[in-house]
Parts: C-alpha cells; structure tokens; sequence
C-alpha cells in the first residue's frame, strides 16, 4: 500500500477534520516545544475516539508505516516529534478530549487522553474533589501524553508520580487491538500489572487513550510562603522541619536559584516579588489582587508578615537579604502547605515554623500569600522559569533526582563542575526539593553563540550526569528519554536491565512501527 492509498484509507476512517495534509496545518506538530527537533509528516491524524484511532493504527501496522503519538507537544525531550525523513504519521489525541465519569465517592475520574491536565483538574474541583497532579505545562499537557511520560510535577511530594494515580487505563495496541483495563479497583492481584508497563513508555509499546485516575479530596485550606534562604542547605533544613510539623500538610517545596528568579523577573511581564525590596522589575510588594502597591514618593512599601513579624527583616533601614546591586545572591524557596481536615491551623504551623527560622537565619525574607491572587502570582514565579530561559537565551537542561538529603551537595558540585568545564556558564537549578528531582539547566554564557552552545550539549549533560551518578541519582527523574537521551541507556540501564526493556518492546511492537527512535537506543 502506498503513502497515498494508506491516507486515503485513513481519512475514510476518520472523516476529513481528522487527517490533516497541507504542511501550513502539519508545520506545528512536527516540531518540539525547545525547538531542538524540526520533522517532517505526510500527515497528522486526529481520530475523534478510541474506535477510530484502532483502526487507523491496524492500517499503519498493514503499511508498516510508523506513529508518533502526540498530546499537547510539551515534551523537553523530544518524545512527541517526528522524524526528518518525512516517513512517519502524528497521531494526535486532542479530539479524545471527554470526561467521561468522576465518582466523588470511590474518588475516581474516567478521562480520555486528549483532556489537558488543567481541564482535567477544573472537572475534579467541579465534583468537589482535586486531581493532585499539577505541572507547569499543565494548560496545554494532555493527560495521555502526561501518562505516557509519567509526569511528576509540583505536588509529588505529597501525592506521588502520575503513575501513582493511575488505576486503569485503555490502550491500543501496535497492531491495532483495544486493551480495555479501565477498573477503578484499589486491590485487583490478578496477574502482571500491564498499566504500568504503558505508563512511563512514552508511546514506544501502545497508544493510551483513556484512564482511570485517583482522586484526592479538596483541601479546606492551603496557605503558601515564598522564602529567601540563606543556601541550599538551608532550604533542605526547612524542609525537614515542615516535614517534622505534618508531612502529610507539604503539597510543594520548591527551590529557585538567584538566577532563575532574576530570570523571570526581567523577561516575564508582570512577575513581582513579594518582598519589600524590589528586584529590577519590581515596584514593590504584592496587594491583595496580586498586583504591586505603588509607595508614594519618600514612603516604604508596607510588607507581609510571618505571625508579628515583617516577612522581611530589617537591619537599620536595609532588608537582610544579600543583594549585588539590584539582585538577591540567596536562593528562593516556595513552600504549599494544604489539608482537607478542618480546623488544622495550618497558617500557624506555617507562621511557628517560618520565625523560628527567621530567627535561626535559615530563613532571610518570607512573606505568605493573603489571597488566590497573591498565591497565583507567587507560583507563577516558579512556573515561569523554563519560558524566562527560553527567552534569556540557549539552555542546556538536565532533568536529574538524587536522594533528597543529597540535593544541595548536588547543586554545588553540579555548579562547580559546570563552571570547570565552561567558564561564564549560567547555571540554573530549580524544582522539587521535597521529592529530590532539580532541573539544572545551564545557560549560555553572555555573548555567546546560542548554536555554539548547543553543540556541546552532549558535554555538558555528561558532566552534570558524573555528579548524579556519583550521588546514587538519575539523569531522568519526570521528563523522560524521548529522542535527546537514548544514548545514556546503556551507560545506566545496560545489562539485563535494557535488555528486559528490549525484551517487552520487541514481544509488544514486533514491527517497531510505535514512536520509533523514542526511549531505546
């Protein structure tokens, strides 16, 4: 069968708003969300349900034509994005886009793969319930690509990876076959645990199409803090005594260096610091909407305040921060703290723990969201550090996890190690602090050529890997391998251990037709 004769097949399956041909309609699903990988595709086919992408997935398995699965196209990775050789089909899952039960009770949602992961949690919090998994993608990330991924986020500290959530799921298989294993089971021993072998695979073994996902209760009260601290080691101690107080209350704890915040803050229009002195983008603290207070000529910006205290602690007239110039040289960390029981006084545990390490200068600036806004805003500072990168230059990222007591050793050796190897590089490191997983990224030094820089990518990554390796971690902690990593799999996952993922890829896609050049080398 012809490329033509197969795309005619499959439009008869899937009508003309689900085969896309013209290369202005194809251009955006072929190239990745970092702009690392430009492809090319004959076509980009949205089946509207898990009936019609079977069938289009049994024609391709006849042609022999290969697929990449692909939701929201928010991969770092490269995971979602064809090859150049223009031989492959997208398939995409947005028409898959229904709700299709949540059951408040069992705490459960039925959900397709086309969903974005924001639609996803607005339909549990309708219900009454929350979808704990949250990234900063999550506008846009839909949930099969989310699973296929399996996708960590801001909350795993507390609710776990995606596949920790996921109960059932309905896939179809490299040659077409629907596998439904949609169960809202919590106990179901009945065999091998096949959910687990889709999630996490990165659409190398079948394409998920719907699941079966754990809810979570809505919290009554949740209460934020954006902290500056004195140093990484810092921001560790802090965490162990919030974990101390209530683990079961940490949602978040993220860490932010000085550079990724200074970042955001000159590259990301409206991004404010909540603290009394302002940053270069800054016109002082936040107000109630979540916008900055404008002082009047000669006045001091008022500041939020930990219990009795100013969040931001004063020295004669200067805040205690360091600052060189206009800019804090101490990292930031941004602390969520949230329970569904009522009455837990979570505002005050947060106040008690936050003075005691103002007063034992762990903690040098804090101030504590008073409303949604105020709290939106403060994590949009987190959010928006890989779009303020983007914009400030060529990146290098590194999606690693080392033990969580190992973190800042990590961050310094990473840095200096970095340093060594590239004079005037930008080292960037910032994320999950309570679960172990940084991204350290690295941005080219100032007036260097970004493509220059990008070329010795390989270089970069390997030396940040020794640091990881050496502190028992993982060059890949939620981002996955997709296209930019399967070169580091036999390094760290050869042996039995590859060999078994061969193993089941070659048992599962004997054709080799399911997101080739994705995971395995």
């Amino acid at each position: 069968m012809s490329v033509t004769e197969l795309l005619e097949a499959i439009r008869a399956v899937v009508g003309p708003r689900g085969l896309l041909t013209d290369p202005a309609d194809t251009a955006s699903y072929t190239e990745d969300w970092r702009r690392l990988y430009q492809g090319r595709t004959p076509a980009v086919v949205r089946p509207a349900d898990t009936v019609e992408l079977a069938a289009v997935v049994r024609l391709c398995a006849a042609a022999r034509v290969p697929l990449v699965p692909q939701g929201g196209n928010t991969s770092m990775v490269g995971g979602a994005t064809p090859d150049a050789d223009g031989s492959q089909l997208v398939l995409s899952l947005a028409r898959l886009n229904r709700v299709r039960a949540i059951d408040p009770v069992d705490l459960t949602m039925t959900i397709e793969a086309g969903v974005t992961l924001k639609a996803a949690q607005n339909a549990a919090a309708d219900a009454g319930c929350l979808l704990p998994l949250s990234i900063s993608s999550e506008g846009s990330a839909q949930i099969g690509g989310v699973l296929a991924t399996n996708a960590g986020g801001n909350n795993t500290v507390r609710y776990g990876n995606a596949r920790d959530l996921v109960l059932g799921l309905e896939v179809v298989l490299p040659d077409g076959e629907i596998w439904n294993g949609l169960r809202r089971l919590r106990k179901d021993n009945t065999g091998y645990c096949l959910r687990q072998l889709f999630v996490g695979a990165e659409g190398t073994l079948g394409v998920i199409t719907a699941a079966v996902l754990k809810l979570a209760p809505r919290p009554r009260e949740v209460v934020v803090a954006l902290c500056v601290v004195a140093s990484p080691e810092a921001a560790l101690e802090l965490f162990t005594r919030f974990q101390a107080h209530d683990p079961a209350a940490v949602q978040a704890f993220e860490f932010m260096s000085a550079t990724g915040m200074d970042f955001v803050l000159r590259h990301i229009p409206g991004a404010r610091l909540p603290f009394g002195k302002p940053g270069p983008a800054n016109q002082g603290p936040m107000n109630q909407s979540g916008a900055m207070n404008q002082p009047a000529s000669g006045e001091q910006p008022a500041t939020p305040h930990v219990g009795e205290q100013p969040a931001t602690p004063h020295v004669g007239e200067q805040p205690a921060t360091p600052y060189v110039g206009e800019q804090p040289v101490t990292p930031y960390v941004l602390v969520e703290l949230g329970t569904p029981r009522p009455n837990a006084g979570l505002r005050a545990m947060l106040e008690a723990v936050l003075e005691q390490a103002l007063e034992d200068e762990l903690v040098l600036d804090a101030a504590i969201a008073e409303s949604e806004a105020q709290r939106a805003a403060i994590w949009r500072l987190r959010e928006e550090h890989s779009e303020a990168q983007k914009r400030e230059g060529a990146s290098v990222k590194n999606d690693v996890s080392v033990p969580i007591s190992r973190v800042p050793e990590f961050i310094r050796r990473a840095t200096d190690a970095c340093a060594a190897l590239l004079p005037g590089i930008r080292a960037v490191p910032f994320g999950h602090m309570g679960d172990g997983n940084i991204h350290f990224n690295l941005e080219q030094p100032v007036g260097t050529d970004p493509a220059w820089f990008l070329a010795q990518d390989h270089a970069i990554m390997d030396t940040v890997n020794e640091v990881v390796r050496a502190l028992e971690g993982s060059f890949s902690a939620e981002h996955g391998i997709g296209r930019l990593k399967p070169y580091m799999m036999p390094d760290w996952r050869g042996g039995a251990e590859l060999a078994i993922m061969h193993r089941i890829k070659d048992a599962l896609d004997p054709l080799g037709i399911m997101n080739p050049g994705k995971v395995l080398p």
